[in-house]
């Protein structure tokens, strides 16, 4: 039996109506769940689908704009002590000089102040203003709110810089905030 047709569809509409979709089911010799679990995702994150659920988030405070993969992110799970980071993005080692080992399971402060002591040549505004900024984002994160500021960060090497960053709070699979994710950009200054 044919759907019924309206008048004012062109042809490739009605070409999709009578189109009867079949599932597709993957070979079984060339896909095996046990063997290959996690192949694109080691840290077992879907990346993609969270990232897909900051775009689709209900009532945005802060447009992000386009999100590509260049983009420095880190993932923070708010159900830990001490919200720490348990994902972050190739861009975000970049960026700041740290590896993995040295940024996952711990917290962002650690950006907030040259490591070692190290006296960081950087951007001027270090002080009670980078105090306000750091309370304002901790205010945020602690009330689940999106934020968006400008805040001085340093990178391994001690050199100071001004980093954007965007905090979007994340129901990922739960009814409950869980995930805080921080998208973040050097300013050129």
């Amino acid at each position: 039996m044919e759907p019924p047709m309206a008048t004012d569809m062109n042809f490739w509409e009605e070409q999709a109506l009578k189109h009867r979709h079949t599932p597709h089911r993957p070979d079984p010799q060339t896909f095996d769940t046990l063997i290959y679990p996690g192949l694109y995702s080691p840290t077992g994150l879907d990346i993609l689908t969270l990232l897909t659920s900051i775009h689709a988030r209900p009532n945005p405070q802060i447009a992000l704009g386009s999100v590509d993969l260049a983009c420095a992110i880190v993932v923070c799970d708010l159900r830990m002590p001490d919200t720490p980071i348990v994902y972050a993005t190739p861009p975000f080692y970049a960026m700041t000089g740290y590896t993995a080992r040295e940024v996952l399971g711990g917290n962002c402060r650690f950006l907030q102040a040259p490591p070692g002591g190290l006296s960081g040549g950087g951007p001027a505004t270090v002080g009670r203003g980078n105090r306000e900024v750091v309370r304002q984002m901790r205010r945020a994160v602690e009330r689940n709110a999106e934020v968006q500021v400008e805040v001085v960060n340093y990178k391994k090497s001690g050199e100071g810089f001004v980093n954007f960053v965007t905090i979007i709070p994340v129901r990922f699979g739960s009814e409950a905030f869980n995930y805080s994710v921080g998208f973040m950009c050097e300013l050129e200054g």
